[in-house]
């Protein structure tokens, strides 16, 4: 391994019945530098940490992520802590609702910024479900 900027590359060499070389370069990426992370304090609150402190948490905490489950007939409504954020403009989004039954519906994964958004739209995702709005 090289070190390159503070980048580990890993230089692989593949082999073909020829005996023929191919170098490839390999770029280490950062997790921290793609998306957000956070660890649920006590007080239920997200606090903002590196990939490696989320990553130790989740192992020790994970359990606590899991907010409200739901099933109805035969959809399953699922809200929790994610922890992590893809959204690097803006506000975090690591809350997330995920739905899913019987027929494809187009959104049924969505993430939000506060918990009490994912709530309000996982209410909303059961009462569409039980009103008969996504079939099945």
């Amino acid at each position: 391994m090289l070190k390159n900027g503070g980048r580990e590359e890993l230089n692989l060499f593949v082999s073909n019945t020829s005996a023929h070389q191919i170098k490839s370069t390999v770029k280490h990426i950062d997790p921290d530098e793609i998306m957000n992370f956070a660890y649920l304090n006590k007080d239920e609150v997200p606090v903002l940490c590196s990939w490696y402190e989320w990553k130790e948490w989740w192992k020790r905490e994970g359990d606590r992520c899991y907010v409200k489950y739901d099933r109805i007939r035969r959809w399953e409504i699922e809200t929790s802590f994610h922890g992590c954020s893809a959204a690097l403009d803006g506000p975090p989004l690591f809350w997330k609702v995920h739905f899913f039954g019987p027929r494809i519906v187009s959104g049924s994964i969505r993430h939000f910024g506060t918990k009490e958004s994912a709530l309000a739209f996982h209410a909303e995702v059961v009462d569409r479900i039980i009103s008969g709005e996504f079939g099945v």
